[in-house]
């Protein structure tokens, strides 16, 4: 049977449940970040002051910069990780997209239908743009000199994307979750290391118990606050305390998206991550905690504003050690068998895509 060929198409077939635990020796380890808030500032300083003196020109370079020093600095085994992009291969895709997007604001003075026409164009290219995206990123990112190699199909984009969210429209967002399930499974299902191919052992009724959860969280809570505000204003306040009232029932609500969202974002971090392996040889344990996270955002968001962005470059760095320290990697014997299929040249139109419309095209 062809290695792409299962998952193809809908229904998917994943295997369920944990990856099966090797009956070897296990080396476990946490991931370390050796960087720190000071160093990136400078790089993060340097990026902006050469993005603005050079008309955005310097864009691709920091982006390069900022996935190196970060990849360079995380560490698993006493190794670290490397990005292997080239700004310039970068540059052509980015400018490519400059020209694209001027064009469609451009349209708009000749005639409202052409950027509608421009927009449904984007959108039957957008399964090609996240392949493309996945392949560049596969191979360049490299550990132990080894590149990562992404193995999906143009098609399985297409099925899994462009499918996937049509029967969402259709649906009225009811087979949302099963299409996020099945876009991590296109990922990681061809996410390979070297021999080692990818596995995801998720499963649609596992995502959507997830969805379920933080909706249902979010449904209880919104409820609670409009029954509040009901008794609140049944009592005869006065129009300054209902108006007061309401700013304050908005207030907490809107802070409840935030929390429901923090929320699902550990959720599927964790889900994802405890259901991938490769090759059943290395796994993964993550363990984010729901209250710590959304207090670093918070902290983070906060501390952003009032600084006027500065502490941007101390919030990732923040974040970034969080995440890596609820990580733990399991290896069953050693990696030094692991044989290298080659760095390939595939281009970085879909790299740039990724920077320029600040789309997600990963886990």
């Amino acid at each position: 049977m062809d290695e792409h060929t299962e998952y193809d198409a809908l229904p998917e077939k994943i295997p369920e449940g944990p990856p099966p635990i090797p009956a070897v020796a296990i080396h476990e380890e946490q991931p370390e970040f050796t960087g720190n808030a000071g160093e990136y500032f400078r790089i993060w300083l340097v990026n902006i002051a050469l993005t603005i003196l050079t008309l955005g020109i310097y864009t691709p370079w920091a982006r390069v910069r900022t996935r190196r020093y970060f990849y360079q600095h995380t560490r698993v085994f006493g190794e670290p990780f490397d990005y292997l992009a080239d700004p310039r291969k970068i540059l052509l895709g980015f400018l490519i997209l400059v020209v694209f997007y001027a064009a469609f604001l451009l349209l708009e003075f000749i005639s409202p239908i052409l950027p509608l026409l421009v927009a449904v164009l984007f959108v039957a290219v957008l399964p090609w743009l996240i392949f493309k995206t996945h392949r560049f990123f596969a191979a360049n990112s490299a550990y132990r000199n080894v590149t990562l190699r992404f193995t999906g199909t143009l098609r399985e984009a297409y099925v899994v994307y462009l499918l996937g969210y049509v029967l969402t429209i259709l649906t009225a967002g009811l087979l949302y979750p099963y299409v996020v399930n099945r876009r991590k499974a296109y990922f990681t299902s061809h996410l390979n290391y070297g021999s080692l191919k990818g596995r995801f052992y998720g499963s649609p009724g596992k995502a959507y118990k997830i969805y379920l959860k933080t909706i249902g969280i979010l449904l209880i809570v919104a409820l609670a606050l409009g029954a509040l505000f009901y008794v609140v204003t049944a009592f005869g306040m006065s129009r300054e305390g209902v108006g007061g009232a309401i700013i304050g029932v908005m207030i907490t609500f809107y802070s409840l998206i935030f929390i429901c969202y923090g929320m699902l974002n550990v959720f599927l971090h964790n889900y994802l991550w405890n259901h991938f392996s490769l090759d059943d040889r290395v796994s993964f344990v993550s363990t984010m905690a729901v209250g710590r996270y959304i207090w670093i955002a918070l902290t983070n968001f906060l501390a952003c504003v009032l600084s006027l962005f500065l502490l941007l470059p101390w919030a990732k760095v923040r974040m970034h050690r969080y995440k890596l320290s609820c990580l733990q990697v399991a290896v069953a014997g050693e990696l030094d068998d692991v044989i290298s299929a080659g760095r390939e040249d595939v281009g970085a139109f879909g790299d740039s895509a990724a920077e320029m419309f600040d789309l997600d095209f990963g886990f």
